[in-house]
């Protein structure tokens, strides 16, 4: 099976073509990617923050599945995802998942070793990176 990465080009994407994207692979969060639209106004041709998409829309359901243990296929499905895109030839996605997800893991510790369990290779060095970029680690 192609990854998420192998079915589009990556290298030129921009911010807005990056989440219709993971909307198109996760649409269980249309509607609440609809309720947080106010951050960013495609009449005016603004291009939406995909850091703010990622932490306002992604992040809170992921931390309360894995808190109450819910959704783990979902929360297995988003993290192959992720290693998918840190994989991507594309920094700005790299950085953007260290700085919204990964570095919101580390708030909590006991919540960053239950993600660190459901997480690929690349994605707990990504972990890591954000630990240490912050001096938690």
């Amino acid at each position: 099976m192609k990854s998420h990465v192998e079915r589009w080009s990556v290298q030129h994407m921009t911010y807005s073509e990056v989440i219709s994207n993971f909307l198109i692979s996760f649409p269980e969060f249309i509607e609440k990617a609809k309720l947080e639209e106010t951050w960013w106004n495609p009449e005016k041709g603004d291009e939406p923050l995909l850091g703010v998409f990622f932490e306002d829309v992604v992040f809170p359901q992921m931390l309360e599945s894995i808190k109450n243990k819910q959704n783990p296929e979902l929360v297995k499905r988003l993290f192959e995802y992720f290693e998918d895109l840190i994989k991507a030839p594309v920094p700005f996605i790299r950085e953007e998942l260290r700085t919204s997800i990964m570095e919101a893991f580390g708030n909590d510790k006991i919540i960053l070793r239950k993600a660190r369990d459901l997480m690929g290779p690349e994605s707990i060095k990504l972990s890591h990176e954000a630990e240490k970029s912050l001096g938690r680690e």
